[in-house]
């Protein structure tokens, strides 16, 4: 745990950092290059081991500049804002080769690439060759030739005003997701949680798959805790009163095994019964993707989130056949009881998790992103 002194050290560093590059991004770059750098450099101060704590902030502040220019054309003199290499290493005092190999190092730990969908100026986002095709079911697709009521998905043309009020809500709490997550989950929770699920070999977090890996990070954020507080708790520390209502929302989201009663395809909304709450019956899930693939009578794992009368999913969806309600919600208790001493919530997104790499079905989603 940081005591109080290292936090000020920290911020102290980090404020220092922020202000050279911001310097330097005022005098040649622009305001969007200030902003990712800014952002780049709190990401580094979420690490376990804080690299720019050791050596000079000069050449690591050069450095930071040239991994984002890297990976954003900004050598290349038919880009704008345009700024040689030389340039950088000159203005901070330091070389071309040492401010490389430190870049180089900045990439590699947190895998910046081109068109980096977090690091990426708005004008190379724009210039993205996959911006024009979606991914479904494991291969990219351009998005004309999508069937109809696909792009219907896609697009709010024709749309009712539900599904335009779901799609705005939707955007807003994953921008609020993101901003968490960037806040507190760094490798260290990662490794704890995933510990937790079991997914920790040889010192290695192993996952099977895309869906394994967004339950990790599912898990991490609404369950992980740390002074006996998720993440999304802790962040109440920090919400604005334009997100107090969606945080409050991801605060009240829950897990349960539910059986699909209907779907209503049209409306884009599947009807559930809570298996593991008696009570709670005729819960709509408002769900683009998956209400066109899911049929009713099987069972659903998953975290709902409050929207209007509504709810809506965190994402991760376990499926299971109707013929296992019987030995998963025995096999759930029988778990439960022995961990007696864990959170709820946390024992119950272990337990599902383990039951889903026994008895899941493969998630019949069109995973549009």
């Amino acid at each position: 745990m940081i005591i109080m002194a290292d936090k000020t050290f920290l911020k102290e560093k980090m404020d220092e950092l922020i202000l050279l590059t911001g310097e330097f991004c005022d005098k040649y770059l622009d305001d969007e290059y200030k902003q990712l750098c800014d952002k780049l450099i709190h990401k580094m101060a979420r690490k376990h081991n804080v690299p720019f704590l050791r050596g000079r902030l000069d050449i690591w502040a050069a450095s930071i500049i040239h991994a984002l220019g890297q990976i954003n054309f900004l050598f290349d003199q038919k880009t704008k804002p345009y700024v040689s290499a030389k340039v950088i290493a000159d203005y901070f005092n330091t070389s071309t080769s040492t401010t490389s190999q430190k870049a180089k190092i900045i990439r590699d730990m947190f895998k910046l690439k081109y068109f980096d969908k977090d690091f990426s100026t708005n004008s190379n986002k724009k210039q993205d060759p996959f911006s024009e095709l979606v991914f479904i079911n494991g291969f990219f697709v351009p998005k004309k030739l999508l069937p109809e009521y696909i792009q219907k998905i896609m697009n709010t043309d024709g749309e009712n005003q539900i599904i335009k009020e779901y799609r705005e809500y939707r955007n807003q709490s994953n921008f609020l997701i993101k901003k968490i997550i960037d806040t507190y989950i760094d490798e260290d929770v990662l490794y704890d949680a995933g510990n937790l699920l079991g997914i920790v070999v040889n010192g290695e977090i192993l996952v099977r798959n895309f869906e394994e890996q967004k339950a990790l990070v599912d898990f991490s954020l609404f369950d992980y805790k740390t002074e006996g507080k998720s993440f999304i708790a802790h962040y109440g520390d920090l919400v604005d009163e334009n997100e107090t209502e969606i945080w409050k929302n991801l605060l009240a989201a829950y897990t349960s095994l539910f059986e699909v009663k209907s779907v209503l395809r049209n409306k884009r909304i599947i009807i559930l019964k809570d298996l593991l709450n008696e009570n709670l019956s005729d819960i709509k899930l408002m769900d683009l993707n998956l209400s066109q693939t899911i049929f009713p009578e099987v069972l659903l794992f998953t975290r709902l989130i409050p929207f209007k009368d509504l709810k809506i999913s965190s994402g991760v969806n376990f499926v299971f056949q109707n013929k296992f309600k019987d030995p998963l919600i025995k096999r759930y208790h029988l778990l439960a009881r022995k961990k007696t001493n864990m959170d709820s919530a946390i024992t119950i997104f272990i337990a599902f998790f383990k039951l889903n790499q026994e008895y899941g079905l493969k998630v019949m989603s069109l995973d549009i992103i």
